[in-house]
């Protein structure tokens, strides 16, 4: 079945784009991972995952594209950000223990592909952890933002009512 972005409703496609660009991501491969997560929760792909192929070059270059985009907006993060995230240091040890385990496997070896295939996982939640993360913090931002413009106006509403009774 074929489809386009362009059948999707405009605040569909909106919400999409903005967790594409969130994720560090095009359109195209955001909606691809979240497509094949969705298929892999739904245990469609597991026959797939387990007879697939050895890891090409573009796997690889895909997986190091997808660390180095997560490295990236990591390191963007202040402290307190980075703290937010349940596990962080722990995650990303296990992230590097899979990519040596990659790098120290035979190139054509199912332990390398599986090793490759394990960082894109955990390289996927983890960036969902990370939208997430923003999104409650733009939620609460929003929040005590929405509270200073109701308790401005409750002081408008008060001293107009000081006024009239003077």
């Amino acid at each position: 079945m074929s489809w386009s972005i362009g059948s999707v409703d405009d605040e569909t496609r909106e919400a999409a784009q903005k967790a594409a660009r969130r994720s560090g991501m095009s359109l195209d491969e955001w909606l691809r991972r979240v497509v094949a997560e969705r298929a892999s929760e739904d245990g469609a792909g597991t026959a797939r995952r387990r007879a697939s192929p050895p890891a090409s070059d573009d796997d690889i270059g895909a997986v190091a594209a997808s660390v180095a985009r997560l490295a990236r907006r990591i390191r963007s993060m202040d402290a307190s950000e980075r703290a937010a995230i349940s596990g962080l240091r722990g995650r990303l040890d296990e992230i590097e223990r899979h990519l040596g385990r990659a790098h120290r496997s035979d190139s054509r070896s199912e332990m390398r592909t599986a090793s490759l295939r394990d960082v894109s996982a955990m390289v996927d939640r983890l960036a969902r952890d990370l939208d997430n993360a923003d999104e409650t913090a733009r939620s609460i931002i929003e929040g005590i933002g929405e509270r200073g413009h109701a308790a401005a106006s409750r002081r408008t509403a008060v001293g107009g009512i000081g006024e009239a009774i003077r």
